[in-house]
């Protein structure tokens, strides 16, 4: 018997928010054309990435979160980013990008966050 392979994230919405949950403990980059897609493809202009079970975060998925903040940019969009491990947020500081990020403790503010929008 082959074992299911989980999806690398799975995807809820809250208020017009898209809510993005990575399922592992890495971001692999069988993500990154689902993550793509949700901007590009489906329009969505609210997204919250949540981290929750991210252990880890290496230099390819950093970018592919870069291209995603600019994609989302780009359409009149905004990304925000919670649950972070400090692991996670420790590698994000020690290679310059926290500061392009929005950065929030939990889903709940950061879907606040997009009432001042």
């Amino acid at each position: 018997m082959s074992e299911a392979i989980a999806p690398p994230l799975v995807l809820k919405t809250v208020d017009g928010i898209t809510i993005v949950t990575f399922t592992g403990p890495k971001i692999g980059t069988e993500a990154r054309e689902e993550l793509y897609s949700l901007v590009e493809i489906q329009g969505n202009r609210k997204l919250i990435l949540n981290f929750e079970n991210v252990r880890s975060l290496s230099s390819a998925p950093i970018g592919m979160l870069v291209n995603l903040m600019n994609k989302a940019a780009s359409a009149g969009g905004v990304v925000r980013f919670c649950q972070l491990d400090p692991d996670v947020q420790e590698i994000m500081r020690l290679t310059r990008v926290e500061g392009l990020f929005s950065i929030f403790a939990n889903e709940q503010d950061a879907r606040d966050s997009f009432l001042s929008l």
